[in-house]
């Protein structure tokens, strides 16, 4: 789906940057998508995948903006509401971030990767018991959330049997 498309291009373009640096094309790819936005400038779609690529080149800041860009014209679009809560994430705008991760929950409450992000979100913030409740929810809503060929961060995840037996 659309949804879920736009939230892993950015979870698998920060694992990108991570392990590989930034990809060599990504300055053209950038121009390009920037040359579509100027041409289509109220078309959401192109304006997330904007975004999508300034949070592969790392500037989150950009992205966001262009992600509330997008949002303006397509006010309850999950994929750039959950794109622009990672960025949110990513700057250490935690509070901010937990906001719009529940705001999505309450358009789609079976968006598994926000019921992971939110879980990891909480987690951080030192609230186990709410965290393994929404990682619970988001391996009983897309099992494939458990696997590190789809989720990376399940392998250093220390709630995520905890979380598997609550599913259970």
């Amino acid at each position: 789906s659309r949804t879920l498309r736009g939230g892993l291009l950015v979870f698998l373009a920060g694992a990108l940057v991570a392990l590989a640096g930034t990809p060599a094309n990504l300055q053209e790819a950038l121009q390009a998508q920037r040359s579509l936005v100027a041409e289509h400038p109220r078309d959401a779609d192109l304006l997330n995948d904007l975004g999508n690529l300034l949070a592969l080149a790392g500037d989150f800041t950009q992205a966001e903006e262009i992600y509330r860009r997008a949002l303006e014209i397509e006010p309850d679009d999950v994929t750039a509401l959950y794109n622009l809560a990672l960025a949110l994430k990513e700057q250490g705008e935690l509070k901010a971030a937990r906001k719009m991760f529940e705001a999505i929950l309450e358009i789609d409450p079976r968006h598994a990767w926000t019921h992971y992000q939110l879980g990891s979100l909480l987690d951080e913030q030192d609230n186990r018991s709410r965290a393994v409740q929404h990682y619970a929810q988001a391996f009983a809503i897309d099992r494939t959330l458990t696997s590190p060929k789809v989720n990376p961060h399940i392998v250093e995840n220390q709630l995520a049997t905890e979380a598997l037996l609550l599913m259970y």
